[in-house]
């Protein structure tokens, strides 16, 4: 009895922390440190977990913490946003926004110079952007045999190569006709099929390239267009521009639902008290 009375005594004369680990997570939350302000505050709970008064008033300096956290992401992701959106106009100057009909489906960015309507009956590769970033390369196919080619492949004189995914017709976006003996082919590569062209032009701009549509048993060959090149360069910078302003934009989205919320929740603790 004695030695649990003398125990006792001594865990009730234990000095109090809780102000002044609320201090320091303050002062963290100033200095926008905030994983080290939850920190403090995850010390006091441990430390009194069953004092109720102490737990309430970290769930609200755990709100104002959460708030600040999204207010000053925020304020950096607003801040590249800018930047980005001031950068974009001179990497899309020569491209004209494309949609399908009258519809609020996102349109594509295609370059003046490779209009579907200025290279029909040919064969050639345009490369158009998504406004959300998307960076899709078309393979155009004219010719009097046909290929069902379903992968683009891209030859530096030194031989080396860069090859895309295969992609296979659905009737919608990748298809075939015959039209009077022409055999015309459309085949889209999405960014992930056509990883690596960009970074392969890249490293031979200035060379000559040649491409090979390929199909299961054919193939046909021909040299890229100098202009072709050069607009998907343009077209990846304008795609890793688009990207980051829909990436920002959806960040700050998320950020003020983020902010709404813990406003109720301070809001509620308030009234509560």
């Amino acid at each position: 009895m004695l030695a649990a009375l003398l125990l006792a005594g001594l865990f009730s004369c234990r000095p109090d922390r809780s102000e002044a680990l609320m201090a320091q997570a303050r002062q963290a939350m100033a200095e926008n440190r905030f994983q080290a302000a939850k920190s403090y505050l995850d010390t006091i709970q441990a430390l009194y977990p069953k004092d109720l008064v102490k737990l309430k008033a970290v769930r609200q300096l755990f709100f104002e913490v959460e708030f600040a956290e999204q207010q000053h992401s925020q304020a950096g992701s607003d801040s590249l946003l800018a930047l980005r959106r001031t950068e974009l106009p001179a990497k899309i100057k020569d491209f004209v926004l494309e949609k399908d009909g009258d519809t609020d489906a996102p349109g594509y960015y295609v370059h003046l110079r490779q209009r579907y309507s200025q290279r029909s009956g040919q064969t050639w590769l345009q490369s158009s952007v998504g406004q959300r970033g998307q960076l899709v390369l078309t393979s155009y196919y004219c010719g009097g045999r046909k290929l069902d080619h379903s992968r683009l492949r891209l030859y530096a004189p030194d031989g080396s190569y860069a090859e895309t995914d295969a992609v296979l017709p659905d009737g919608a976006l990748n298809y075939s006709f015959n039209d009077g003996g022409l055999y015309y082919e459309i085949v889209r590569f999405n960014a992930r099929a056509a990883a690596a062209l960009p970074d392969f032009v890249r490293l031979h701009s200035g060379e000559t390239i040649k491409a090979s549509l390929l199909g299961d048993n054919r193939r046909y060959d021909y040299t890229l267009r100098s202009e072709d090149r050069d607009v998907l360069l343009q077209a990846a910078e304008a795609s890793v521009i688009l990207s980051d302003i829909a990436r920002l934009e959806d960040e700050h989205r998320l950020a003020d639902a983020k902010m709404d919320f813990l406003r109720k929740k301070m809001q509620t603790a308030n009234d509560l008290e």
